[in-house]
């Protein structure tokens, strides 16, 4: 039931994401830091570095940092989410991942399957060990999908000391496509 609920308050979430027209939490790529921190309503960003701020906050019932990277002019060219995983365990980590990458799917339903990436094939055999296995970089979970001018990016992974779940919106750059379509 838990699950369940950790479902339904996610999905809502990720509806509520991007609103008719924006392209990531109500902005829309090529906007600037100063256009992005006004849409935080004063707000001190909890981190910033070059070309990069991030607000603590939440996706339905997960804790994030919620992040936007602008380019060198100054321009969003990316936001998205890290999952705080500091106080979960490997298993939970995947299980959370899983439940996410469901509604992902939902929403965008001609995504690209979810894949499994092995480094090594130690854990492989056995799924009890395959946070194990994430934990020590040796497994990454990966989905992907590309909108009208956004791709998306859903990873799980890990390394000795930790483990890393984003989920990331990416400006696409079209111009370049259209320079080439014009040409032929």
């Amino acid at each position: 039931m838990h699950t369940l609920k950790l479902s339904l308050t996610l999905w809502l979430a990720l509806t509520a994401t991007t609103t008719f027209g924006a392209d990531f939490r109500n902005t829309h790529w090529g906007m600037s830091l100063a256009e992005v921190m006004a849409q935080h309503s004063g707000q001190l960003p909890a981190d910033r570095r070059h070309q990069r701020i991030a607000y603590d906050g939440q996706l339905g019932e997960l804790p994030v940092r919620i992040y936007y990277q602008f380019s060198a002019d100054d321009a969003l060219v990316e936001g998205g989410y890290e999952v705080r995983t500091e106080s979960l365990s490997p298993e939970a980590a995947i299980e959370q991942y899983l439940t996410l990458n469901a509604l992902l799917r939902q929403k965008y339903p001609s995504s690209e399957t979810p894949r499994q990436v092995w480094d090594k094939t130690v854990f492989k055999a056995d799924p009890k060990q395959w946070g194990r296995a994430v934990r020590v970089g040796q497994l990454t979970y990966d989905w992907q999908h590309t909108a009208s001018g956004t791709h998306i990016q859903h990873s799980l992974t890990g390394n000795r000391r930790s483990l890393a779940h984003h989920l990331s919106y990416t400006a696409r750059d079209t111009a370049i496509q259209d320079d080439v379509l014009e040409q032929l």
